[in-house]
């Protein structure tokens, strides 16, 4: 069927009142597919300026890279043809796309320094500061287990102006955390992320908080985490876009002697991995997992049984702690070999054999509701 600009327009209209999922990609899918057709440049354009937006934000990222590739391309090839107003969302978007280089072992590292580098130029040729890509570089660094690299990197940008394409004040000191965590400076970590808790920024403060779980917990601040954990869960627990962040709830189960509670957090959210996702994050999730089975199994509850509710129509079958943990083990360390390939090291595969191997921290600690090292009925959100 043939459709003239106006309804596609119209067409494309109607995706802005839709949620987020697969029902708003393919529609958007769809006026893309007849804009190229018609040969309609300028909306096809503004289509997948808009996709990209939308697939980043609903944790789509191969689908992301591919409208914002397009987007870059066309724009390069006739930059009058869309006028000057859209290089400054190219460059805010672009931070998203080298994000996303580190979620994928695949995109080989030459590839990965490429797109840094074409980052780079592009704000040094609009006169902009440096701070957004040093912090993105820092992130990649890294991701690739180079912390002395990364920690240059970190102090380099804490020096450097922020301008109007730096990341809001929730997401960098969300990145800082990260960066510091992964030097072992906890304390460090807990004075630079609280204050983002009340950024003005939808991330927050439940990806804070998320970020700050371990360290606290490793510095003893046990009601802290507590906390954090309830804040952060209620506003996560609904969307698969925070898979990501609950293996910090996870971990923080098993630490503080809670086990059972990773279990039903494990049982009502394994399903968001067969939704859009990346290896890292199957990776983390799984590896934190395994920390729980291997936690109840070391309780003598591997036999316990592991129960999936029906997701979409689907149904995984039901198995056992000890079963899954095997399984998950595997399927974790074949995504970290994945990206130490890419790295050139074992920073991967060491990550996630300390994180599956991790037990309680000091005492076990009873959280709100619940029972201390113990599995209960109650659905996770109905503890909280």
């Amino acid at each position: 069927m043939s459709h003239t600009e106006q309804e596609l327009r119209a067409l494309f209209r109607k995706t802005y009142g839709m949620p987020p999922g697969p029902a708003k990609f393919a529609a958007l899918d769809e006026v893309v597919r007849h804009a190229d057709a018609l040969g309609l440049v300028e909306l096809a354009f503004e289509v997948r300026m808009e996709a990209t937006e939308v697939f980043t934000l609903s944790y789509a990222p191969t689908k992301a890279l591919l409208s914002f590739s397009w987007c870059l391309a066309a724009y390069d090839r006739e930059p009058d043809r869309f006028g000057g107003h859209v290089e400054h969302t190219l460059l805010w978007q672009y931070k998203w796309m080298v994000w996303i280089i580190g979620l994928f072992p695949e995109i080989p590292l030459e590839r990965a320094h490429g797109m840094l580098d074409d980052m780079e130029r592009r704000y040094r040729r609009g006169g902009h500061s440096l701070h957004a890509v040093l912090q993105h570089r820092g992130m990649f660094a890294e991701n690739l287990g180079e912390l002395d690299r990364a920690q240059e990197l970190y102090e380099r940008m804490a020096r450097t102006r922020r301008d109007g394409l730096s990341d809001c004040s929730g997401c960098v000191p969300t990145s800082q955390v990260r960066t510091l965590v992964a030097l072992g400076r906890d304390e460090e970590a807990i004075a630079v992320g609280e204050p983002a808790r009340n950024a003005p920024c939808r991330e927050q403060p439940q990806v804070i908080d998320s970020e700050l779980l371990l360290p606290y917990v490793r510095t003893g601040r046990t009601d802290d985490a507590i906390a954090a954990h309830q804040r952060a869960y209620r506003r996560m627990r609904d969307n698969p876009h925070h898979l990501e962040h609950l293996p910090h709830h996870l971990l923080f189960c098993v630490h503080t002697g809670n086990a059972g509670y990773g279990l039903d957090l494990i049982e009502r959210h394994f399903s968001w991995l067969e939704r859009f996702t990346s290896p890292l994050t199957e990776m983390d999730f799984t590896a934190a997992s395994v920390a729980v089975l291997d936690g109840l199994a070391a309780q003598g509850e591997g036999a316990l049984p592991v129960r999936f509710p029906a997701s979409e129509g689907r149904r995984r079958p039901d198995t056992t702690v000890a079963a899954l943990a095997a399984e998950l083990r595997a399927r974790s360390l074949a995504i970290a070999e994945r990206f130490d390939a890419r790295g050139g090291n074992g920073f991967h595969s060491d990550r996630i054999r300390r994180w599956m191997a991790a037990t309680v921290i000091g005492a076990p600690v009873a959280l709100p509701g619940r029972k201390a090292a113990a599995r209960s009925v109650t659905p996770p959100e109905a503890a909280l």
